[in-house]
């Protein structure tokens, strides 16, 4: 491996986004092998199993890729490749930098858009990416409240939980929670600087674990 960045498991299997080889790794835990799947993925950079895909965040290439599990084959499932901030249709769409993805199962992946400072969803029955916090390319800030006017900077880290995305707001060193009923993101931890520069959030139960990527530590 080589600057591993995002980890999904599948049962016996994990997958692993081995961003320096430009790969996914998918790590046999019965056998204790490696193999190796694809070497032209552009910076894999986070990666989540929904339906019967694992899905991947390829920062470099500003696209959402799926892997049809356990070992393929991979495809391009969402982006044109042009960094942007543009929703509707699968092909049509622009992402930049894709950072983190999430699922609330089957039916819609979240992403941390992080150049667009911007969370997106793409619908899986629609086959639609939409957006629900962002302005705009490097259009970026530190605004709450509804969604249309809210502002993030560079997030990273996203996971869905009961009817909410939580997002490592990184430049802005919070936590920030979407709510998907009432269409408003809110700071609900680092408030009184106690994250530098979170990158990535995961849900264990009812327990939220956070990578504070500077600070050197796992936060509860």
């Amino acid at each position: 491996l080589l600057h591993p960045q995002g980890v999904e498991m599948d049962g016996d299997f994990v997958y692993i986004a081995d961003n320096d080889h430009h790969a996914i790794q998918v790590f046999d835990r019965r056998s204790k092998t490696f193999k190796k799947l694809n070497e032209t993925l552009d910076s894999p950079w986070d990666l989540v199993k929904a339906g019967d895909s694992i899905f991947i965040a390829a920062a470099g290439a500003h696209q959402i890729w799926g892997l049809e599990i356990p070992d393929g084959p991979l495809y391009l499932f969402a982006g044109n490749g042009t960094e942007g901030i543009v929703d509707g249709p699968l092909a049509k769409s622009s992402f930049a930098q894709p950072s983190g993805i999430a699922a609330d199962g089957a039916r819609t992946l979240y992403i941390a858009d992080s150049e667009t400072s911007a969370v997106r969803k793409i619908d899986l029955f629609a086959r639609e990416v939409h957006t629900l916090v962002g302005q705009g390319l490097f259009d970026f800030g530190d605004r709450d409240g509804d969604w249309d006017d809210a502002l993030l900077q560079h997030p990273l880290g996203i996971d869905f939980y009961d009817g909410r995305v939580f997002v490592a707001d990184s430049y802005n060193n919070k936590i920030k929670e979407i709510s998907l009923n009432t269409r408003r993101i809110e700071t609900v931890f680092g408030e009184k600087g106690s994250f530098h520069e979170p990158a990535g959030v995961a849900f264990e139960g009812e327990r939220l674990f956070v990578a504070d990527t500077h600070s050197h530590l796992i936060r509860l």
